[in-house]
């Protein structure tokens, strides 16, 4: 099991890298509020992914300061064992990972699929079939198809308690080997390689946005779904 130091350790080393990728995200607003305006989908994507990455690193300082030595933020509520103490911490994170995950993924699937639609593709399919779509129409690369699904499968393993339960799948991304086998644990879903997934994912969803036929929409509309307090 992870233990305190470590896990406070990782959280400080990727602090930098998602915040470089906070930066990267809003580069990408402003380039596509130029050329497109605020109230264009493309524009609008990347405003709710630099948005969740916002609230990803007040979730690291957040983390970091609710398990500080001296921190009573847990211990007014409930006092645990050290042991205990690790396994909550470790679940913490888990939450966070998974949160992260569903929200960045709902938002692609969903980008994604307003783009196909519009290049009249048939939308009611599965993600994965809806990608192929994409690939085949755009002349995605295999790698770029890949990029786009290996999330996917890592957020669901996030919700099978890490485990990968479809078919088998492997891709090299950086140099690093990313094995999915039904039914074993994922050992790669953490910040480290969450980050250099993600940082792909962008630049792919950057090179779908500057294709021929994808530039030719005059309009995307928006996709992101805003809750309102109605009470």
């Amino acid at each position: 099991m992870t233990n305190l130091v470590s896990l406070n350790q990782t959280i400080v080393d990727v602090q930098r890298n998602f915040k470089n990728l906070l930066q990267k995200t809003y580069a990408l607003i402003q380039k596509y509020n130029k050329a497109y305006g605020e109230e264009d989908g493309r524009a609008e994507f990347f405003v709710q992914y630099f948005l969740l990455n916002l609230w990803l690193l007040i979730q690291f300082d957040s983390f970091l300061e609710v398990f500080a030595r001296r921190s009573n933020r847990v211990s007014r509520y409930i006092q645990f064992t050290p042991e205990d103490t690790i396994q909550f911490k470790s679940q913490y994170n888990t939450i966070n990972r998974a949160t992260y995950c569903t929200k960045a993924m709902f938002d692609v699937e969903h980008f994604l699929k307003s783009i196909a639609k519009l290049l009249g593709m048939n939308t009611e399919v599965g993600y994965r079939e809806m990608t192929r779509k994409l690939k085949n129409s755009l002349n995605l690369t295999d790698y770029q198809l890949d990029i786009l699904n290996a999330l996917a499968r890592v957020r669901n393993s996030l919700h099978n308690n890490g485990y990968h339960t479809e078919e088998d799948f492997e891709m090299v991304i950086r140099g690093n080997s990313y094995k999915f086998e039904k039914d074993k644990q994922v050992k790669f879903s953490g910040w480290g390689n969450l980050y250099i997934m993600f940082d792909e994912l962008l630049d792919v969803i950057e090179f779908i946005l500057e294709t021929t036929d994808v530039k030719k929409l005059a309009k995307i509309p928006h996709t992101s779904m805003t809750y309102h307090n109605t009470q």
